[in-house]
């Protein structure tokens, strides 16, 4: 069965129209595999030539290569003009091509606008109506009419196929739940924190941030129907789809029951007690469902094998959290892996973050050779760019001196110009720089300072003295956001050995 977005039963129809689109949604839902994500009803604009287009689009199915297929529903009669698809409403007649170009051309301007390489099909349903001939705007492949309503399922998979998954295809389908309006962009966030970490006020927030695979904690307050479930399924399917490791904890089964579904595989969905059941059935204790206690047996038994378990998570969602008892939180959030300078022994006794954002688990870009440390840092850079950020909110910060960087001396890296010290200084005393959007320093000289995003470069180490671990401290806390971290091959098996120990 597809996937559907949104996941709640659609509303009753109201006429016709709405009868159709509403039927075909479900003959393609119950029709289609679980490789298919169905969203109805996407409103859609985009500004053309200064005026503001509007406009919807009765079904978008996306497959798990990301692409796109647009399908426009019209019941009743419609006319086949020379001129084009023609459709009257009362007494108004209205141009059925006109509409389904224009629907074509915004969405497909739009997911490049996004950066989303993918193709974008279309088709027209006639469910009330019979095609004999062929047309030169309308290719009879394009349109699926009564004598082949039958086999819409099979004539949809056949022109957008299950595809394979990849890494925009996460990205697809969080362009369009975009139209929930739950999740601020980066920029709202990066103000606010910046606001909350001047002030470092200790009061709780409640705002709710775009925060890409976030390992502190963050409290979202919300009445019912305010969005906050299916924040937590785009957080969750974000941290998924980089790779990390997260897991979703309710207390109403129907509600984790609900999640499992819709959530990547990855994903375990479950409530607290399903999760306490398999730690006891892990360990060899008895379940016995018929026992009064047993549900607090077995909640006491989970919390003191936490206790005495090492973090496994990167990420994790707490929903009906009103329903947990405290201890129950406590034990759970124990399971996300600690901060990076903690975890690395950086400092001679572990930093307590202030902030409300404490900070996200680095996802280390390796290169084995030094020829592809270039590669591996432009890939660093499009991650940042990936998440949100500005170029001119992005720094590329270097752990060695400028004399034996391989970066610092690069006018252009990947597509960016960039903005470096020559090594000179004017009469002034000042030093000069070369021009460009992107910022390139090393670690000693960015001392003091700060940037948004962070690709923290060049770190090929040999051991982790104390010199080096002065470096990597001042490297690491130089982003205020978000830190992409790229380390040579030696390196990394020497901070995995440190991990491990």
């Amino acid at each position: 069965m597809a996937h559907l977005s949104p996941s709640l039963p659609p509303r009753a129809a109201i006429n016709a129209g709405e009868y159709a689109e509403l039927g075909l949604l479900k003959t393609l839902q119950t029709g289609l595999s679980d490789a298919y994500t169905l969203f109805h009803s996407v409103d859609w604009s985009r500004s053309s030539g200064g005026r503001e287009q509007h406009g919807e689009i009765d079904i978008v199915v996306v497959n798990q290569s990301g692409d796109v297929l647009l399908i426009e529903v019209k019941s009743g009669g419609v006319d086949f003009q020379s001129d084009g698809i023609f459709k009257t409403y009362g007494d108004q007649r209205k141009s059925v091509t006109w509409q389904v170009t224009r629907q074509y051309g915004a969405m497909r301007s739009r997911l490049a606008a996004a950066n989303l390489a993918v193709q974008v099909s279309q088709l027209l349903v006639l469910p009330d109506a019979q095609v004999q001939s062929e047309t030169a705007q309308w290719p009879r492949e394009q349109i699926v009419d009564s004598t082949e309503f039958e086999q819409v399922v099979s004539r949809v998979a056949g022109v957008l196929g299950s595809g394979s998954p990849n890494d925009i295809q996460p990205k697809v389908l969080a362009f369009f739940e975009n139209r929930f309006r739950v999740v601020p962009d980066v920029s709202a966030l990066t103000g606010r924190l910046q606001q909350s970490v001047t002030r470092l006020s200790a009061g709780l927030a409640t705002w709710v941030p775009r925060i890409e695979v976030p390992s502190g904690i963050i409290r979202v307050v919300g009445t019912a129907g305010s969005g906050k479930t299916q924040l937590a399924l785009r957080m969750l399917r974000e941290a998924d789809a980089v790779g990390q490791r997260a897991a979703y904890l309710c207390f109403n089964r129907a509600l984790a029951d609900h999640m499992a579904k819709v959530l990547p595989v990855r994903v375990p969905a479950e409530t607290f007690h399903e999760f306490a059941v398999r730690i006891a059935r892990r360990f060899g204790m008895p379940v016995d469902f018929s026992s009064r206690s047993f549900f607090r047996e077995v909640e006491a038994h989970c919390i003191e094998r936490l206790a005495g378990s090492e973090p496994d998570l990167d990420f994790i969602v707490l929903d009906e959290v009103q329903d947990f008892h405290p201890e129950w939180v406590q034990a759970l959030l124990s399971r996300l892996r600690p901060k990076l300078i903690n975890l690395l022994g950086l400092t001679a006794t572990e930093v307590e973050a202030s902030s409300d954002f404490e900070g996200e688990v680095s996802d280390p870009i390796v290169y084995d050779r030094s020829e592809h440390l270039v590669a591996a840092t432009i890939k660093g850079v499009q991650r940042c760019l990936d998440c949100g950020f500005a170029l001119h909110d992005i720094a590329v910060i270097s752990l060695r001196g400028r004399d034996s960087s391989a970066l610092q001396h690069l006018d252009q890296l990947g597509p960016w110009r960039t903005r470096h010290f020559t090594g000179a200084f004017d009469e002034g005393g000042d030093a000069e720089w070369t021009e460009g959007d992107l910022l390139v320093e090393s670690v000693r000289r960015f001392k003091g300072q700060a940037a948004v995003a962070v690709v923290l470069t060049e770190c090929e180490l040999a051991d982790l003295g104390e010199l080096n671990r002065r470096l990597l401290f001042v490297g690491l806390t130089r982003a205020r956001v978000h830190l992409e971290w790229v380390v040579s091959k030696t390196t990394e098996a020497l901070l995995a050995q440190v991990l491990q120990g």
